[in-house]
């Protein structure tokens, strides 16, 4: 199997990311992320004519445990290792 990427294809890819990549970089992730796309493809070869398709291994539907009222921690017990504390809640740093 030939090469799937080259060099040009990891600089569109690295523009597109908006990621700046060196000359010695962009060869290394060029084979690296070749040899992976080889191996998938690779993977997709594999005959499953007789795999049946499933979503999961196990055959279990709506497997909840009971919701049930129990008692929670208190205000001060829940804030009693908090960082920051104000107006009796959590206080965490703006996000800008």
């Amino acid at each position: 199997m030939g090469n799937i990427l080259n060099r040009k294809d990891i600089v569109h890819i690295a523009k597109l990311a908006e990621l700046e990549y060196s000359d010695v970089e962009i060869e290394k992730i060029t084979s690296q992320l070749d040899k992976i796309i080889s191996h998938i493809a690779k993977i997709a070869e594999a005959d499953t004519t007789d795999v049946l398709s499933t979503s999961r291994v196990l055959e279990l539907s709506n497997v909840f445990r009971q919701d049930k009222a129990r008692e929670s921690l208190s205000r001060e017990e829940s804030l009693k290792n908090a960082p920051l504390e104000d107006s009796g809640g959590f206080k965490v740093p703006k996000i800008d």
